[in-house]
């Protein structure tokens, strides 16, 4: 197996490296290519205490993948509801939904979403 190098190391010695590599490395004038600060990270989570709800900061749009790891017999559990609500043609039959509703409903009584 080959060492290992930095991205800075790997453009040095790679040709052809396109403007928009060279500033995704090395960080860029444009405002969109910019770190998030604290400034801006407070910004995007401004919370709404009336309705407990807070805005979505922008690296979480759109579906934002999630791992973890469940005991075998509630994973087992979960993939059989799922096949047989698919053949019953039923709604929320696919395993994200599943889980999407089920930690959405727990949220909700424990007062986070």
């Amino acid at each position: 197996m080959s060492p290992r190098r930095s991205l800075v190391t790997g453009l040095s010695e790679t040709p052809n490296v396109t403007e928009q590599e060279k500033k995704f490395v090395f960080g860029s004038d444009d405002e969109s290519m910019e770190p998030i600060t604290e400034s801006k990270l407070n910004a995007f989570a401004k919370i709404d205490n009336s309705q407990n709800t807070e805005e979505v900061l922008p690296q979480y749009r759109g579906r934002v993948p999630l791992t973890t790891r469940c005991d075998p017999k509630l994973a087992s559990a979960l993939k059989r509801a799922s096949l047989k609500r698919q053949l019953e043609g039923l709604e929320t039959c696919q395993i994200q939904e599943i889980i999407e509703e089920a930690v959405e409903t727990w949220l909700k009584e424990h007062g986070y979403y």
